[in-house]
């Protein structure tokens, strides 16, 4: 690893967890509702003692080093504490995401060998119920949730509450006080620590192997980036069933920072206000939403306010500018900025809860013109990439090192190489161990050098900075033979269009590029009811000409900024949009083309007769 903040990195997981416990063991670790309308506050050393029960109580269900324990549940606190007790009594987590389909959950529970299974609450444990004879292998289920409800096993499995599994752990404890010590002192940086299951845009998903040391170095290389201080409040609600989510609390490890958790996105924007985060990351849709809402307002205030928000703005990219650049702003800059900052900006950070530092953001591209606008209001983003296969994250911009468009520098210990096709190669400490039991696509991945084959087709500029064009497999060639990048073009209508919910392109083998677009149906009923546009339905209005000319006008000025080939040549807009439930999209709200040209394609094969 290069970097001096690694050096002390002691390779394990559990190892990280135990001297966050020394160091800081009366600070606040975690929040949590409560479910009756409050909030559960809990420190580190209780933290570390609640996970010693779990961990002692998966012992005692005939958990052992090198297992894979399920887990199957929406981002909450119990789902960091199972985690915790299930690396701590030496074995992996696999996790599930909520929203899986019956035929994922059951790959991936037998795929993983998992016995055992935490379930979130009497739902999921309904939908395994439902599935329980194809889960031959499961023997127990721990419900995250204490009250199990009316869901009825039958005879396929024991089930037990976590409050029940700690109470198992206790009585182990008493017999055994240094069980789950043992457990810990018999990890190495090299065993198994998760395994990850990829969203799979296509095929069955993949399990991904990441060993400690892999984990270990994701966590550890957050303290680089200076996001977070010590008793500072980070607010968690992105999904920790994928990487980046397990990335997020390791960082609060690191750091020491008081985690909120609360994975409903309903409750994101009224948490904020409440908790006053410093440090939180996002997805890109939420992004774009905030920058089209508050657009939105200033353009119907009209008048003296609008003016004064464009002003504002301005003020704000030219101030910005100054600080990537590394230069001193003109005294007349900084005073107009201060104005701006206290007329305009501090307002719309109000909605953050005022103290935001920086907001890290990936999983999907965000436009530059979105980037851009949050730094000018005093709230940069720090958008960043990395896959599953490489622990979450490998690049990210910094405070101090920052341009729009681009993901970032690489991590210290993170080697990048651009392969003649243009696809990104990757090579570092957070390289998956492989493919679980497929060995023929780890070897396509990670060649005989230790680099990482990402399917990202990337540039680095001048300074070293990455930026993604494409996933490799999605570039398409027009007639013309020239090839065109969707990924760029659907993030780019996305991001300047605020009445575009989803937007897929095609045309391989066409004289142009065509576009499936789907309406972001708040956006387009505010601005259909305040310009007398009529419309009862989402349909009705997706059909509705005005909606039409607004979105083209939207598409033309995109197509301003592409090239020739790259232009949308014709569009159709869909009465709904994409979802996880008809499976056009990941659980990570990634496009899933392939079932979308199955329910779709002939709109798109429209455009060419």
């Amino acid at each position: 690893m290069d970097g001096s903040v690694l050096d002390d990195d002691p390779g394990t997981v559990t190892a990280q967890i135990a001297r966050r416990i020394g160091k800081t063991p009366h600070l606040t670790a975690f929040r949590s509702p409560d479910g009756a309308g409050g909030w559960l506050t809990r420190t580190w050393a209780e933290f570390g003692e609640e996970l010693r029960l779990v961990a002692a109580g998966l012992a005692e269900l005939g958990v052992h080093r090198g297992d894979r324990v399920s887990l199957l549940s929406g981002t909450r606190y119990e789902w960091v504490l199972a985690d915790a007790g299930i690396i701590h009594a030496g074995a992996a987590t696999s996790p599930l995401y909520p929203t899986s389909i019956p035929d994922e959950i059951r790959h991936i529970i037998n795929d993983s060998g998992a016995r055992v299974v935490f379930a979130e609450d009497a739902a999921q444990l309904a939908r395994l119920t439902a599935i329980a004879d194809r889960l031959p292998e499961v023997s127990d289920v721990v419900i995250l949730d204490d009250e199990p409800g009316a869901a009825d096993p039958g005879a396929h499995w024991r089930v037990r509450t976590l409050t029940g599994l700690r109470e198992l752990g206790a009585a182990a404890l008493a017999a055994d006080p240094d069980l789950v010590q043992r457990r810990v002192a018999a990890l190495t940086p090299a065993d198994l620590r998760s395994l990850m299951y990829t969203s799979g845009t296509t095929g069955a998903p993949k399990g991904v192997r990441l060993p400690h040391s892999c984990m270990s170095f994701e966590g550890a290389v957050t303290r680089t980036l200076d996001l977070i201080a010590e008793g500072e409040v980070h607010y968690l609600w992105l999904p920790l069933s994928h990487a980046f989510g397990q990335v997020l609390v390791a960082a609060s490890i690191q750091f020491g920072a008081e985690t909120v958790i609360d994975g409903d996105p309903e409750h994101l924007m009224a948490n904020l206000p409440e908790f006053r985060p410093v440090f939180l990351a996002s997805v890109p849709r939420v992004l774009e939403k905030v920058h089209a809402g508050v657009g939105a307002a200033m353009g119907e205030a009209g008048g003296v306010k609008a003016a004064l928000y464009r002003w504002a703005i301005d003020v704000g990219h030219r101030h910005w500018a100054h600080r990537v650049a590394g230069t001193e702003p003109p005294l007349t800059l900084r005073l107009r900025h201060r104005l701006a900052d206290r007329l305009v900006f501090a307002k719309i950070r109000e909605r953050f809860g005022g103290r935001v530092r920086a907001v890290m953001s990936g999983a999907a591209p965000l436009g530059e013109e979105i980037a851009t606008w949050f730094a000018a209001i005093g709230m940069p983003v720090l958008e960043g990439w990395g896959m599953t296969e490489c622990g979450a994250a490998a690049t990210v911009n910094r405070m101090w090192a920052w341009r729009a468009g681009t993901v970032g520098w690489p991590f210290p210990g993170t080697e990048l190489r651009i392969a003649e096709d243009g696809e990104v190669l990757l090579r570092g400490p957070h390289v998956m161990e492989g493919y679980h039991g497929l060995p023929e696509a780890t070897a396509e991945a990670i060649d005989a050098e230790g680099w990482l084959h990402t399917g990202d087709v990337g540039e680095l500029d001048e300074r070293g900075f990455l930026r993604i064009t494409d996933r490799k497999k999605q570039l398409f060639k027009t007639s013309t033979g020239k090839y065109v990048a969707p990924g760029r073009i659907e993030a780019g209508l996305g991001a300047s269009c605020p009445y575009v919910a989803q937007a897929i392109v095609g045309g391989a083998g066409e004289k142009f590029v065509s576009a499936l677009i789907t309406l972001d149906e708040p956006a387009v009923r505010d601005w259909a009811a305040a310009h007398g546009v009529a419309g009862d339905t989402l349909a009705h209005l997706a059909a509705a000409d005005e909606v039409r000319e607004l979105i083209g006008g939207y598409v033309d000025e995109l197509n301003g900024t592409l090239s020739p080939w790259e232009r949308i040549g014709r569009f159709t807009i869909i009465d709904r949009e994409f979802s996880i439930e008809a499976g056009e999209l990941t659980p990570t709200m990634k496009l899933r083309r392939r079932t979308i040209m199955e329910n779709f394609g002939h709109l798109l094969e429209a455009h060419y007769r």
